[in-house]
């Protein structure tokens, strides 16, 4: 009995400090928040040189808006004087309908995967079958950067201008850019769904990029220079391949940016099913690369191997000391950074367990003091929707200039978010024991690019 009440003692007192652990080394997130509200993003120099471009895009069933991808591409500003500067390259994976017809028709180079083993029908598999295609029939040197986009998405007019300025920057070799949405007001999950995004600019993309650390990719909108793809092709292929790739980048030393100029807009979940199998599949995949990468990270943050070289040529970096050590220190923190981002979810769990740890040795013991249990469920709770509504908040205010929805919603939808926004934590944490496969996310907004454009923001609708 004694034994007993010593070891819930001990688990009792390990709970607490491992929480007050994790929120002690998690305060530099509300530094990046401020960053993201309050400076200007990262700008990069226009410039006259032009790279020569593939864009990848993955495609299975996407009848209803691969034509409107393609032909936002076609109509790019940065092509209008030399077609040949874009090459369009779809994979049709596993398709059904008219996928690979419809790309040919609007101009796109079409490989096709008609019948893959079901362990391998997800993007990585089908990236990496036109990857492996590319070599083959063009050559991987034939172009000098490669940009992976979405079947659903639509991209900005001047979106390859922006993303070809950055390219001219040679410090960095991987290229992400700003997330926006096709119907962000359609209803209350893609409302959510988008948000999400939103935050994620303000909170983690935009401090990133202005402090020069590594922001992650969301899987589409990133463009990489041919040398990431010259030796081994695309190689990542879990359930969240983007995962794999910036662990992969972030552990050699690869300098990667975010390009908030460019901008695409993506189609969001309607229904809130969907979105949560989606960030299932997401936080199993993250896990699963975060064991597969966390002895690279951790040595990354003890030792930043070869932050003094260039791992093009292998030779020591242009510069002085202080550049380097900068680059190592840089390195170091992006590593820290990215140990640190599955450790979050287990924070929601641990509140709980420690509930019934508390009554479990009440039981035990009578006179124990469940004051402070208690007292940190309230804490938790109450900081939890303080900060949820904060977040979401700030985001608001600072990019209501890109969102696209009614007041009346938003201010409806605003209420109901972070309750929405607690069921999905909750499902990252039940993704560690489910089983997860991968399931298509059906796309059914059918716009044009010229169809967001036409729909006012909510600055626009202000100043009507």
């Amino acid at each position: 009995m004694e034994t007993t009440l010593i070891v819930m003692w001990e688990i009792d007192r390990a709970l607490r400090v491992f929480l007050y652990i994790l929120t002690t080394i998690s305060v530099y997130r509300i530094i990046f928040t401020i960053i993201g509200v309050v400076l200007r993003p990262k700008k990069f120099k226009p410039t006259i040189n032009k790279y020569k471009y593939a864009i990848l895009i993955p495609a299975r069933n996407e009848e209803k808006v691969i034509g409107q991808l393609i032909d936002s591409i076609n109509k790019q500003d940065y092509i209008k004087d030399d077609k040949g500067l874009i090459t369009v390259f779809v994979v049709a994976d596993n398709c059904s309908d008219k996928t690979a017809e419809i790309a040919r028709q609007a101009g796109a180079v079409v490989y096709e995967r008609p019948n893959p083993p079901k362990k391998q029908r997800r993007k990585g598999f089908a990236l990496k079958l036109l990857v492996e295609n590319i070599r083959k029939d063009y050559g991987i040197e034939t172009f000098d950067g490669y940009l992976i986009m979405d079947a659903d998405n639509l991209l900005s007019k001047n979106y390859m201008t922006k993303m070809n300025d950055a390219f001219d920057d040679k410090n960095f070799d991987m290229f992400s850019s700003y997330s926006d949405t096709k119907n962000f007001g359609t209803n209350l999950a893609s409302s959510f769904a988008s948000m999400i995004y939103y935050t994620q600019t303000v909170r983690n993309h935009r401090a990133m990029a202005v402090l020069g650390l590594n922001p992650f990719s969301d899987g589409r909108g990133v463009l990489m220079r041919n040398n990431i793809l010259a030796k081994t092709g695309f190689k990542w292929t879990g359930l969240a391949e983007n995962y794999e790739f910036c662990y992969e980048l972030i552990t050699h030393g690869i300098r990667t940016t975010w390009v908030e100029d460019a901008k695409y807009f993506d189609e969001q979940p309607l229904q809130f099913r969907i979105i949560t199998r989606q960030h299932m599949r997401w936080a199993r995949g993250s896990i699963l690369a975060f064991f597969k990468y966390s002895t690279r990270l951790l040595l990354g943050i003890l030792i930043p191997y070869d932050f003094d070289k260039d791992y093009r040529t292998n030779t020591p970096r242009k510069g002085n000391i202080f550049k380097r050590t900068s680059v190592g220190l840089k390195k170091r923190f992006s590593c820290f950074d990215a140990l640190l981002l599955p450790l979050w979810i287990f924070t929601f769990v641990l509140v709980p367990l420690y509930s019934i740890q508390s009554l479990i040795f009440k039981i035990y013991v009578p006179s124990h003091d469940l004051t402070p249990m208690f007292t940190t469920l309230i804490l938790y709770f109450a900081t939890y929707f303080v900060s949820t509504y904060a977040n979401f908040g700030l985001a608001i205010i600072r990019e209501h200039r890109k969102m696209r929805i009614s007041p009346i919603k938003l201010f409806f939808y605003f209420l109901i978010w972070p309750m929405m926004q607690m069921i999905v934590d909750y499902v990252y944490f039940f993704a560690i024991f489910w089983p997860v496969k991968w399931k298509r996310i059906p796309h059914v907004i059918d716009h044009q690019i010229e169809d967001i454009y036409d729909t006012p923001t909510l600055s626009q609708t202000f100043s009507q």
